[in-house]
């Protein structure tokens, strides 16, 4: 049923419509008028669902809209239903839905005007409040239900389903990627998801959602937007898409909702149901009832006057007829071809300032583990010392030689007792007291490997010793060994690649809106072991290492909300500033006294005025370019307006009248 024919635009009677939102949990209602070529939407009343049984929604149904209503009301009020993808097949109300929706209108006398999906009623109400087309990512919730609905420059892409195991789970998020590898004809998913619908903790999702890593599996530019969009603000897009249908336009009563964004939701007509019949009843237009009413008993007859016409020609009907023909065909083209685009030329304020800022505090957290190997450079003499027995002759009193005494040959070179000697006294050089001790050489090389027969001194002792046997096992090489200089360049290379590494994975953690300050991040090596120690004999040397990094973070709304408290008067009456974090230059981090963080920012920003387009598109519309132009003009900041139509021959037309359609007028903002 087309809701734009139950009342002309010139004479809208002062009704009170209802706006019902059906899901799992609740059923939502508000009250809408439409006033002057405004929706007015109403207070709201809530029904909660405990049983899924028919008495059960009735009563929670009922619950809802006696919160809204008078008691002592007992008319019949028309009503649009709200509906979730589960209700709906092919266009079509299920049928057991259809039945549930007949039997409540019976119940708590209601008269369906129509239903609009869900998903439909906030793109519309995002598209008339944003004043562009909807592309987003739509999420819908109810209890162990979900949808996800994905729009493209306001068109629909369809709508898959997350399954009931997944939302059970609290898997929602993997439900959810899913779904969007089901569009395999996008080659970039939106990078904005809205939330809706039945669940009381919708900012828990919210914050699930946000954490979860989009850009790894799927074609994000970058990290999606979530927004939430309650109950309380979907079925009011649903009183705002019945009263759109009715010419009206958005003005709401009680509260200003968040801005989101979206297309025009559509009603369908063919699926309207009377409580009392299940046929489709199309209602005439009473205002066309009552003119046929009146017309009845009234004649005309022929004015008489004394002119007297020549008859015209046979010709001449034929031509007139065919002159209206060609003049509404041109007119329905006119209506309904040409495309115009507003290009609206503004001036723009400039802002350059320089401030430090004490940085939020806020931090985020990497580990990042590496392995590094390199080359030993140090080169070192190695080998093994000669070891061989030495006897000792004692000619005097008792005496004990600790590990490491020298002994000296009469070559001159060097040796050592391995462990402690303990010799008895001796009664002269006749009578010696003996033993035999191993020694080895003080130093490595073959040098030591002396023959037998030698003899050996001991400082500050009157006997010698003698080696029985030639001494053995000597030798030497040059070596590549580790050096501490190879150990600390493997730190410094692989500390190098971990923080580079960690500064990307710190990176994906943020929220859109959000800075890592370059220099605040700080890190703590909680692993590192070398393969080989220093001067070990090697030719490469490896390094395991973990380190822990955890940054600072800065918001981009708040280093812009620092700027504006600092510098209020730097914006001009009817601007606002444009936020581009590529303006946002923090060119240094330092530590204050406190401990904390403070950086020092630059922003190099532009003001731009605030141009209200839904406004001046209505404006606008049925002028004239040249009036168009001059009204435009008069908004703060605009210098010049071009009109762009298209196809290009309807140009002689829109030169004298701009379309009178709102959808066919685009409003370009231009800046110089």
């Amino acid at each position: 049923m087309d809701l734009g024919s139950v009342f002309s635009r010139d004479q809208m009677p002062m009704e009170t419509f209802l706006a019902v939102k059906v899901s799992q949990s609740d059923f939502m209602a508000t009250t809408w008028h439409v006033e002057e070529g405004k929706v007015v939407v109403g207070s709201l009343g809530i029904g909660q669902i405990n049983d899924l049984d028919q008495k059960s929604m009735l009563e929670s149904a009922d619950s809802a809209i006696s919160k809204i209503l008078d008691p002592q009301d007992e008319k019949t009020h028309k009503v649009i239903f709200g509906l979730n993808p589960e209700w709906i097949f092919e266009g079509k109300i299920v049928p057991e839905k259809l039945s549930f929706l007949q039997y409540l209108c019976k119940e708590i006398s209601l008269s369906p005007l129509g239903f609009v999906p869900v998903s439909e009623a906030i793109e519309n109400f995002l598209k008339e409040s944003e004043g562009a087309p909807l592309t987003a990512v739509l999420i819908g919730v109810d209890k162990d239900k979900g949808w996800v609905t994905l729009y493209r420059a306001g068109k629909n892409q369809g709508t898959e389903s997350i399954s009931p195991e997944e939302m059970i789970s609290g898997d929602i998020c993997a439900g959810i990627e899913k779904c969007l590898k089901k569009f395999p004809h996008v080659d970039v998913l939106p990078a904005r998801m809205i939330i809706y619908d039945g669940l009381s903790q919708l900012e828990l999702l919210e914050k699930k959602i946000t954490a979860y890593p989009w850009t790894k599996q799927l074609p994000f530019l970058h990290f999606p937007k979530v927004e939430v969009m309650t109950g309380e603000m979907v079925v009011k897009a649903v009183a705002i898409a019945g009263g759109t249908q009715m010419g009206g336009k958005i003005e709401e009563i009680e509260q200003e909702l968040e801005e989101v964004s979206a297309a025009q939701a559509g009603f369908f007509p063919e699926l309207v149901v009377k409580s009392n019949s299940p046929v489709v009843v199309k209602e005439p237009n009473p205002i066309f009832l009552n003119l046929k009413e009146k017309m009845k008993g009234i004649k005309f007859s022929r004015p008489n006057f004394n002119i007297n016409f020549k008859k015209p020609p046979k010709m001449v009907p034929l031509l007139i007829l065919v002159i209206v023909v060609i003049l509404g065909i041109l007119g329905t083209c006119f209506y309904f071809i040409p495309q115009v685009k507003a290009i609206v030329y503004v001036t723009s304020k400039s802002f350059n300032q320089e401030m430090e800022i004490n940085a939020s505090g806020q931090t985020v957290e990497a580990t990042e583990i590496g392995t590094k190997k390199g080359e030993a450079s140090g080169k070192k003499l190695v080998g093994e010392k000669a070891k061989g027995t030495v006897t000792i002759g004692n000619p005097a009193e008792a005496r004990t030689f600790i590990a490491g005494t020298v002994l000296t040959s009469k070559t001159g070179q060097k040796f050592v007792f391995t462990g402690d000697v303990q010799i008895a006294s001796g009664s002269g050089v006749l009578s010696l007291a003996t033993t035999t001790a191993p020694v080895a050489a003080a130093e490595i090389g073959e040098q030591y490997n002396i023959a037998s027969g030698t003899l050996f001194s001991i400082a500050n002792f009157s006997g010698q010793g003698k080696n029985d046997s030639a001494f053995s096992g000597g030798n030497s090489h040059q070596a590549t060994v580790v050096t501490k200089q190879d150990q600390d360049r493997l730190v410094a290379s692989l500390s190098a690649e971990l923080t580079a590494k960690a500064k990307g994975d710190l990176e994906a953690k943020l929220t859109p809106g959000q800075k890592l300050l370059p220099n605040a991040i700080t890190s703590s090596v909680s692993k590192k072991k070398f393969s080989k120690d220093i001067d070990s004999e090697a030719d490469t040397v490896s390094l395991d290492m973990t380190v822990d990094y955890k940054g600072v973070v800065a918001s981009n709304d708040d280093i812009v909300n620092n700027f504006l408290s600092k510098f209020p008067n730097e914006i001009p009456p009817g601007y606002k500033i444009i936020e581009d974090p590529a303006n946002i230059n923090i060119k240094s981090t330092k530590l204050d006294k406190a401990g904390n963080v403070v950086m020092t920012v630059n922003l190099n920003a532009k003001f731009l005025p605030e141009i209200d387009t839904a406004k001046i598109i209505k404006e606008i519309s049925g002028r004239s370019q040249n009036s168009a132009s001059d009204l435009v003009k008069k908004f703060t900041g605009v210098t010049s307006v071009e009109f762009e139509t298209k196809p290009k021959f309807f140009n002689v037309f829109t030169n004298l009248f701009l379309p009178f359609r709102s959808t066919a007028i685009k409003l370009e903002v231009v800046s110089d």
